[in-house]
Parts: structure tokens; C-alpha cells; sequence
């Protein structure tokens, strides 16, 4: 009978795979690693000043290579000011977009 993967999980993966690779591609990848790693179950203060400076970090590389970068910018500002009225309490995020895969959740500005 085989595998069943659901599209959003299949979206999911796919998704994942694309941006790791561009992250490499565009010279970022290891920025990215460091956030993601970073930014995911973030437990205490320590971990949200880690996660600061490493979405920074990120940014920082990101803005060196513009060129390839330019959505991914726009894309990650966008979704971390929907992250910061969600956590106000003043956005929700639409039921169509809800399945879609998020890259930099949990990152957080400074």
C-alpha cells in the first residue's frame, strides 16, 4: 500500500529543504542553522538573548547578499511583525495560511 504523506506535512519538508538551500546557496546557511537551533525552545532569558543575536546574525547576512536574499528579507520581516501583533493579540493568522510552513518562527528582533 505504501506510504501516506499528507500535503501539508509533504509542503512542509519540501519547503524546509528549499530554504536550506538557498540559505547555503546566498553564503547564509550556517547563520540559519545557528537561529533555527537557537530560536527553537527557547526555555529562559539566556535563550532569548541567544536567539536575539542569532536572528541578528542572520539578518546581517541576509542584508550582505541582497541579491539573492531579497524575498527572504521581505518575507522574514513581514512574518516577524505577524509574530509580534499575533503575541499583542491584534493579528490571527488567516485559516488559508495556517498549513503553511513558517522558516522563521520563533526568531525574534531585537
Amino acid at each position: 500500500m505504501g506510504n501516506y504523506v499528507s500535503n501539508a506535512l509533504s509542503y512542509g519538508h519540501t519547503q524546509r529543504e528549499v530554504v536550506k538551500m538557498a540559505m547555503d546557496a546566498g553564503g547564509c546557511g550556517g547563520e540559519y542553522r545557528q537561529a533555527r537551533r537557537h530560536c527553537n525552545g527557547r526555555e529562559n532569558a539566556a535563550d532569548v538573548q541567544a536567539c536575539i543575536k542569532a536572528t541578528a546574525d542572520l539578518r546581517r547576512c541576509m542584508d550582505g547578499n541582497q541579491c539573492h536574499f531579497k524575498n527572504f528579507i521581505k518575507t522574514m520581516e513581514e512574518g516577524l511583525d505577524q509574530d509580534d501583533q499575533r503575541r499583542s493579540g491584534t493579528y490571527s493568522v488567516p485559516e488559508a495560511e495556517r498549513w503553511r510552513w513558517r522558516w522563521w518562527t520563533g526568531m525574534i528582533r531585537s
